[in-house]
């Protein structure tokens, strides 16, 4: 999970306080829908236990649209610019948690 934890779950809790204004149903770190076999990609995490950090419902187009969120703070300590280290961040969370979200959920994903 590595450092700023307490930063993230900071943004986290804020982000979950302003997406109840103008969303349904927000859940902080809600639980996965159980696998049945339907991942395929190694990089997609599979464990049960995995959160993402926000679920909402009504954001983009109805309110019984589903969307997870998840927050990731970094320090790119100058190896790499800041918008290569948001793109490369993205990669990885929607490596891992993509392809679950919309196909076992049925959900969108904003990283």
């Amino acid at each position: 999970m590595g450092g700023y934890t307490h930063l993230r779950h900071i943004i986290r809790d804020t982000l979950a306080r302003l997406l109840e204004e103008v969303c349904h149903d927000v859940q902080i770190e809600p639980s996965p829908q159980p696998l049945y076999g339907e991942i395929s990609n190694n990089s997609t995490s599979v464990d049960d236990e995995a959160r993402l950090d926000n679920r909402a419902n009504g954001l983009w187009h109805n309110k019984f649209i589903r969307t997870f969120f998840d927050v990731q703070s970094f320090q790119s300590l100058g190896k790499m610019r800041l918008p290569d280290a948001y793109k490369y961040h993205e990669v990885l969370k929607t490596a891992k948690y993509g392809q679950r979200v919309m196909e076992v959920d049925h959900s969108t994903f904003v990283r």
